[in-house]
């Protein structure tokens, strides 16, 4: 079918984005070994910002790729002092 469906959400340890499609859906295995930059690019987005992404895949069921993304929630009024330790 046509039809994406999009998450996104936070919540106190991160940012989970989630996109599922009932598409043809591939293989993992054989897309890595494949040499594209689709999937490599994704994950090595993601772990620069110390995430993680899942796949999940399967032919003629879809796919559904998921990224977490951990963020730190600073408290207002809390800055770095010159030695970067907050005060």
């Amino acid at each position: 079918t046509d039809s994406v469906w999009v998450s996104l959400t936070g919540g106190r340890g991160g940012i989970e984005l989630s996109v599922k499609d009932r598409g043809d859906g591939f293989e993992l295995d054989q897309a890595l070994r494949g040499g594209g930059l689709g999937l490599i690019s994704m994950e090595e987005r993601v772990r620069a910002q110390h995430g993680t992404l899942a796949i999940q895949s399967k032919r003629g069921k879809g796919t559904t790729v998921t990224a977490f993304i951990p963020i730190e929630i600073k408290r207002p009024g809390k800055a770095p002092n010159s030695k970067g330790r907050t005060v």
